[in-house]
């Protein structure tokens, strides 16, 4: 990962000065940058955002963008909750500042959507969700706030496809849950920064006996590439004090309908059957 403090530090005695002003800046305030729009970091500098972006591509990132996300990525794993929620971009009220703030949240999730696109290797995506269609027996595991996506790539590929088991450790009994787990079986896994020791452990174990191993997780996953067979990186840089899963569900929407078009006549069987069950049961028909 890179050290932005230290390749300032390093281009210092060439920089203009007004790009020593920003880089001192950022030196100076660098865990909340990620949390600043561009606007706002210019304004606080008293540079304008164009100067920004050149000092950015002087370091050698594409933008300011670019070097904002490097920076997010670097303290994820170190900043708490309580100070990332300190330092959200914006406390206002004011109507202005919340329309500012709309746009700014849906550029980021088209941004996230984009890159996710762009950096995906197509080949490991196509291996995944072969694998996703062959297996028989598919286990899925996201804890805390990656239960959320789990739970929801669980439920909808188990209207397509039998064999799918949430992992969701009711009472604590996620030994009872993957106990029988064997060479035969696959495991998708969420997980993001800051990476959940639990969800790791589990998958860990599964990998020992033999499952196959898709890691769904951040871009920046040097430190858990050990635990996957099959990495799909996707980007969940948020403006808040949270991570954004827009992009996580976009993928989750892919890797269904992709199951859909392979496996068609074992989609329609089983959804089918689902129908039936539900239409006696859980519906009024109104």
């Amino acid at each position: 990962m890179r050290n932005i403090v230290e390749e300032i530090e390093a281009n210092y005695n060439k920089m203009t000065k007004s790009q020593r002003k920003i880089g001192d800046f950022i030196i100076e305030n660098y865990s909340i940058v990620p949390f600043e729009t561009i606007s706002s970091i210019a304004a606080r500098v008293g540079q304008s955002t164009t100067s920004l972006i050149r000092f950015s591509r002087m370091l050698g990132y594409r933008d300011y963008s670019d070097l904002k996300y490097h920076i997010q990525e670097s303290i994820k794993g170190k900043i708490s909750l309580p100070a990332r929620l300190k330092n959200t971009a914006s406390d206002s009220a004011d109507t202005a500042d919340a329309s500012r703030d709309f746009s700014v949240c849906r550029d980021n999730a088209v941004n996230n959507i984009d890159k996710t696109i762009k950096y995906m290797n197509k080949a490991d995506l196509d291996e995944a969700i072969e694998l996703i269609c062959k297996t028989k027996r598919t286990y899925v595991l996201g804890l805390r706030s990656c239960f959320s996506p789990a739970y929801l790539f669980s439920m909808v590929l188990s209207q397509i496809k039998t064999g799918t088991r949430l992992i969701h450790g009711i009472g604590n009994v996620f030994p009872e849950e993957i106990i029988d787990v064997n060479k035969d079986d696959l495991l998708v896994v969420f997980t993001f920064p800051r990476f959940y020791k639990e969800t790791l452990n589990l998958a860990s174990y599964m990998h020992r006996y033999g499952a196959k191993v898709i890691l769904i997780t951040s871009n920046q996953h040097e430190h858990i590439k050990q635990y996957g067979d099959i990495i799909l990186p996707v980007y969940v840089n948020g403006i808040s004090f949270k991570d954004s899963f827009v992009a996580v569900i976009f993928l989750i929407e892919y890797i269904i309908s992709e199951v859909v078009r392979r496996n068609k006549k074992e989609s329609l069987k089983t959804i089918s059957k689902l129908e039936e069950l539900l239409s006696q049961s859980y519906f009024m028909g109104f």
